[in-house]
């Protein structure tokens, strides 16, 4: 950050710290043994075993990039606790492993605030610049899943925030650099790669004011980054076999469907309709129907068996993300617009975490920061920021099992959203940001569908658990489905209404 910023930058940064620290000693995922398992085995053997290497069976499944950067870590690691490093060594966890670990993932937290600090410089008033920067530090859901649960998100947002940043000054080759970047750490990130591809292409590569020799050497400058960013990535690993492996891993497709705690998105309604189809059928119409041994109610990551409705496949669910992207292709192909970018990118990844093949619940950080970036242009009021907030941290809470955690992490998300509402609606003028009724119901539904859910969740569940142990899991991700489904719709439809009109005038 330059000199002679806000101090008060400096009380938000110390405050997320203590926050972090004293959260040291807290609950941990699985994902903590995955991110030791990779530094073992990228610290232990040769590049080309790495993505071979398959003792434990949290195998390295993300891009070279990520690889390498478990690799430098390593460095580190190696001078804290050397068994950490052992391969054979699973589920270690000595204090010195869970210290390291924990400070590797706050010292990511430097390029994310970075990041942040670059897109609250976007916003009109240094009064709202600051409160931007500190309800994205501060944001509840990557604080659950980084400083908890243990991810590095915190390095790939930030990475991504400022890929959106350059894009948003013009700097459209830096950002499709960085971008390119993003996508070889994680591939998740292939959620937003249609609205960059359209956009930079008919942005920069096609733009009407270039002519045809400028648009092929643009054209060629960006496919040039692209490709030599990604053979940079992939370089070691350029045999057939390599390749081959490396992308078995990333793209599962065996995982099945839905993930084990189901994704708030479409296939979660889905699901619960086959379950409540082969009640009604066994119940009511007296049919012989039982749920499948591979059912998506078992709590297991595998293919799973629908009861009554057909099966979906990758292919089903890759359809229906090109269908619902269809009249984003078109807006930007018509007459693409920079200052829509983060909007491109919200339904961009909101289209897929609603309809992609296995989603984890932990996708929704995507789209949540490209909402709460998107807060300067005016494009979203106060009720729609923090009703979407409230819920992406709400579906998240089941990554936190344990039940001492219960009451903290409640407080945790209330908390902040209240803050995160109150604050923007003192900071805001009224007339800017004058709420439509769809606002309202929007986030009328947030408190109700909120509030139902903490209740059967720590109210009724106990009394269940002991017959039907992921009820409340399915609570968590069918409720909050329902409002994503309206969250997707209220940004989604000045699309639809622009693909209609564009439709109309074509027919005619």
């Amino acid at each position: 950050m330059p000199l002679g910023f806000n101090s008060k930058y400096i009380d938000i940064v110390v405050f997320a710290l203590s926050i972090k620290l004293l959260l040291i000693p807290a609950y941990h995922s699985t994902d903590f043994e995955v991110h030791r398992n990779w530094l073992a085995i990228t610290n232990s053997l040769p590049v080309s075993k790495w993505y071979f290497e398959d003792t434990s069976i949290w195998t390295l499944d993300y891009p070279p990039f990520f690889a390498y950067f478990e690799r430098f870590l390593a460095f580190f690691a190696k001078l804290v606790d050397p068994k950490m490093l052992d391969v054979q060594n699973l589920d270690y966890k000595s204090n010195a492993c869970i210290l390291f670990q924990r400070f590797s993932v706050i010292a990511c937290d430097l390029i994310y605030g970075y990041a942040i600090y670059r897109a609250s410089k976007l916003y009109p008033s240094a009064k709202l610049q600051l409160a931007t920067f500190a309800t994205s530090f501060l944001q509840i859901a990557m604080i659950i899943v980084d400083h908890i649960h243990f991810q590095y998100n915190s390095l790939l947002q930030g990475i991504l925030i400022l890929s959106v940043v350059m894009m948003l000054e013009k700097k459209y080759l830096k950002s499709a650099i960085l971008f390119t970047i993003l996508l070889n750490f994680k591939h998740i990130y292939i959620y937003v790669a249609p609205a960059y591809f359209f956009f930079l292409l008919k942005k920069f590569c096609l733009d009407k004011k270039k002519a045809p020799k400028q648009q092929l050497e643009s054209f060629i400058k960006l496919a040039g980054c692209v490709l030599g960013i990604t053979l940079v990535s992939f370089g070691p690993f350029l045999s057939f076999e390599q390749i081959q492996q490396i992308l078995s891993r990333m793209f599962p497709f065996q995982r099945g469907l839905v993930h084990a705690y189901w994704a708030p998105n479409f296939w979660a309604l889905y699901c619960f309709g086959d379950r409540l189809l082969a009640f009604f059928a066994r119940k009511v119409l007296k049919m012989n129907i039982s749920l499948p041994e591979n059912s998506p109610n078992r709590g297991v990551v595998r293919e799973i068996d629908m009861a009554v409705l057909p099966n979906v496949g990758s292919k089903t669910c890759l359809v229906l993300v090109v269908l619902a992207l269809i009249p984003l292709f078109v807006s930007i192909w018509k007459q693409p617009k920079r200052k829509k970018f983060v909007e491109y990118c919200i339904i961009s990844s909101f289209a897929f975490f609603y309809f992609g093949y296995h989603v984890h619940e932990k996708a929704i950080l995507l789209v949540l920061n490209f909402v709460q970036i998107i807060w300067f242009r005016g494009r979203m009021s106060p009720l729609s920021a923090v009703s979407f907030s409230l819920l992406s941290g709400l579906s998240l809470l089941p990554l936190l099992p344990a039940p001492q955690e219960g009451v903290i992490k409640t407080v945790l998300l209330i908390s902040y959203n209240l803050g995160y509402y109150l604050w923007y609606r003192k900071l805001v003028e009224t007339k800017s940001n004058e709420e439509n009724v769809t606002d309202k119901l929007i986030f009328h539904t947030a408190i109700a569908f909120t509030t139902a859910i903490l209740l059967f969740d720590f109210l009724v569940h106990p009394f269940l658990k002991e017959k039907m142990e992921f009820l409340n899991l399915m609570f968590y991700s069918v409720v909050i489905a329902l409002y994503n489904g309206l969250f997707f719709v209220r940004w989604y439809q000045s699309f639809i209404s622009e693909f209609s009109q564009n439709l109309t005038k074509y027919i005619e």
